[in-house]
């Protein structure tokens, strides 16, 4: 299971982007080619079909390898598999699609400096997240210490007589 599709992938990092990526040898693989994979618009060459249903497989493979990895980390910290609610509030989906980007992104032509560096900080929040330096969850527990309430409190003011 991913925490994130394709579609989530092309959203986030633009189609020009995830075409580039996805690009092989033959340069079958076009904006307009995934573009009408994804909308379900008939791909008449055979040969182009192919090479676009390849690399969208490839994305969804990488979507999936990413969850994976994330998940033995995840599992750590919460039981799996997650709710829809904590994958709202924790970068869940992002980390995801960071991380298959990295993927992706192995190739010497499309790495750079950047691209290393939120790979890297991608992986330090699942280690802290595995070592319970931070949680999935963005709601603060109540404690004996520090209790959480809610309503309002009484005012002593006397706010009638104010003119």
């Amino acid at each position: 299971m991913s925490y994130a599709t394709v579609t989530d992938f092309i959203r986030e990092f633009g189609l020009a982007e995830t075409t580039e990526l996805l690009a092989d040898e033959t340069n079958m693989v076009t904006t307009e080619n995934i573009k009408y994979h994804l909308n379900d618009v008939e791909i008449t060459d055979a040969d182009e079909l192919a090479a676009v249903r390849y690399a969208v497989e490839r994305l969804e493979s990488m979507l999936a390898e990413a969850a994976k990895l994330m998940n033995g980390y995840i599992a750590k910290a919460a039981r799996l598999p997650l709710s829809e609610a904590t994958i709202a509030a924790a970068p869940v989906k992002t980390c995801n699609l960071e991380l298959a980007r990295c993927q992706l992104m192995e190739d010497a032509d499309n790495g750079t400096e950047l691209s290393e560096k939120r790979c890297k900080r991608w992986l330090e929040w699942l280690k802290d997240l595995a070592s319970g330096k931070t949680t999935l969850s963005n709601k603060q527990a109540a404690t004996a210490s520090c209790p959480v309430r809610q309503g309002y409190s009484v005012s002593k003011y006397d706010w009638g007589a104010y003119p």
